[in-house]
């Protein structure tokens, strides 16, 4: 139980993982977290933890993993996450917390890298942006349709039945 210092990621800067997953965790994530440039993966899920996603988080190029699911965290998601080109992020697990707004278009850019995208049991509204569904380089057919829909079939039923896709 607790919280996160807000100088935390001042005080473990060469920290590569931080896996606080189940710890009864309130208050917020710090904005210190973009200071530990050598994180590759951050799991703070299943706590209680409140408050929006910081912007800063997005400024972790090494960031491979990033699990914060089952909190109470609110807000959108940043798209900062995916402004740099040199992201990384493999998964990213956000299911089961309050977050709101639309699925930013700039997550596009992690269809690279990205395996495992977990958004259900929010409040998103708008489209699943098309691109966000289709791995770059795959030997699927030239429109993309089949890699789209095997994709697109992983996501939850009830986030996906709630949302258009937009081509």
């Amino acid at each position: 139980t607790g919280t996160i210092y807000g100088d935390f990621g001042i005080m473990y800067p060469d920290m590569t993982d931080l896996e606080l997953m189940e710890n009864l965790l309130t208050g917020h994530i710090p904005e210190s977290i973009d200071r530990m440039l050598s994180l590759q993966g951050l799991s703070l899920a299943r706590n209680e933890l409140s408050g929006t996603i910081p912007n800063e988080i997005g400024n972790i190029l090494t960031l491979k993993y990033l699990y914060l699911d089952n909190n109470n965290l609110v807000g959108l998601i940043p798209s900062s996450i995916a402004e740099s080109n040199k992201s990384i992020l493999e998964e990213i697990w956000f299911q089961n917390n309050n977050l709101s707004g639309t699925i930013p278009a700039k997550l596009s850019s992690l269809s690279n890298t990205l395996v495992s995208f977990f958004i259900d049991g929010n409040k998103f509204t708008g489209t699943i942006p098309y691109d966000l569904c289709r791995r770059s380089g795959s030997s699927s057919s030239s429109s993309g349709d089949e890699d789209y829909y095997s994709t697109a079939t992983r996501l939850n039923a009830n986030f996906y039945e709630a949302l258009t896709i937009q081509e």
